[in-house]
């Protein structure tokens, strides 16, 4: 079975190919009710779909290996600008309390 995981990721040469290998792998080994692998594969096809509209605001098909890397680290310090501006934001802002209990002025 390891070897039927690994040569599913790494000879897949498309999503397509992919996604209809891993199917088939799930059906082979009757791993249809699996949650872990449900989950693993709802995660990391998320996470993917991120990262693709991540990136698609700095590269494209036609971009060099040293534009991409300029662009990535473009991306990369303005991601962590705006991470950094949400937390200041976050720790400067004040939220009035609804009730008078102390847990709440906790949180």
């Amino acid at each position: 079975m390891r070897h039927a995981i690994v040569s599913n990721v790494y000879d897949s040469l498309t999503k397509e190919e992919f996604e209809e290998r891993w199917n088939k792998l799930i059906m082979q080994y009757n791993l249809e009710d699996n949650a872990w692998l449900f989950l693993s594969w709802n995660v990391n096809y998320k996470r993917s779909e991120s990262m693709n509209v991540f990136f698609d605001k700095y590269v494209n098909s036609k971009t060099t290996l040293k534009q991409f890397v300029e662009q990535y680290d473009s991306a990369l310090r303005s991601k962590v600008e705006k991470e950094n501006y949400a937390d200041h934001q976050s720790f400067s802002s004040y939220i009035p309390y609804i009730t008078h209990f102390e847990i709440e002025k906790q949180f």
